[in-house]
């Protein structure tokens, strides 16, 4: 009977540790999960999620371009670039023509920061540069992330790869849509600001009757002017593929050389 119990007990502490063991691997270490929204820490609210699942997969079957949405609770000492290479490349993330992406999200915790990385695959790495990854990441899904809004962040950049490798809009297009952004609108009311701050004063030393009345030294409407040069970030709906069923084929590339960028907030 104690042979018995000894052998239970060795039996048990084998199961334990060797849950323990899979549970310590890197996701890229392990057999590949059939699924393109891999998230089993509940980053994404089941219906997100479902919807995200279906949108990829939608992409897949219509399209040469795969997308790999991984959500790991850490990232096993790996930098973040190295773990969505080799995720990539392990899982065999794109079709024959190696055009695959990985979305690779590390979450945010007490006592560590949010991760994100965009890796694309050797096929698209034209469309898709490491600049371009990167302002995805910083405008696209960074600002969202910092709201909670997680769903959102990721779709936005699911968009704009499929604008991106689809032709919509160029990969320059997109750098000079988001640079007018960020520096347009502070620099321009600056400017507008000191133009009618010398308007002002130089047409009052002209004329000591001449005050704020007049268009051409009216703050007002400098400040609405300059305003108007810097325009607001549009953002759209959740959504922005067709909807429809379907299953997922697998995966069957895996061309991944290590470009990309990332962010983490």
């Amino acid at each position: 009977m104690n042979s018995i119990k000894k052998i239970s007990l060795i039996l048990l502490a084998f199961i334990i540790s060797s849950l323990a063991i899979a549970q310590d691997k890197a996701l890229f270490e392990m057999k590949p999960v059939q699924t393109l929204v891999y998230d089993n820490v509940g980053f994404f609210p089941q219906q997100d999620k479902q919807y995200l699942e279906q949108k990829l997969i939608n992409l897949d079957s219509e399209t040469s371009i795969q997308i790999l949405v991984a959500v790991v609770p850490d990232l096993m000492g790996y930098d973040k670039s190295d773990y969505a290479t080799r995720l990539g490349h392990k899982w065999g993330v794109g079709g024959k023509e190696d055009n695959g992406f990985v979305i690779l999200i590390k979450p945010k915790t007490n006592t560590s920061k949010g991760e994100v990385f965009i890796a694309p695959g050797y096929g698209v790495e034209q469309y898709v540069t490491d600049a371009l990854a990167k302002t995805i990441v910083d405008n696209e899904m960074i600002p969202a992330f910092k709201t909670g809004n997680y769903s959102q962040g990721v779709d936005n950049a699911i968009n704009t790869i499929i604008s991106l490798t689809s032709g919509e809009f160029t990969g320059s297009q997109y750098l000079k849509k988001h640079k007018k952004k960020s520096s347009g609108f502070p620099v321009g009311i600056i400017i507008i600001i000191v133009i009618a701050i010398i308007s002002f004063f130089g047409s009052k030393g002209r004329n000591n009757h001449t005050g704020m009345g007049g268009r051409g030294s009216s703050l007002p409407f400098w400040l609405l002017m300059g305003a108007s040069m810097g325009g607001g970030r549009s953002s759209g709906g959740f959504g922005g593929f067709s909807s429809g069923g379907g299953s997922f084929g697998g995966f069957g590339g895996g061309g991944f050389g290590g470009g990309g960028a990332g962010g983490s907030w």
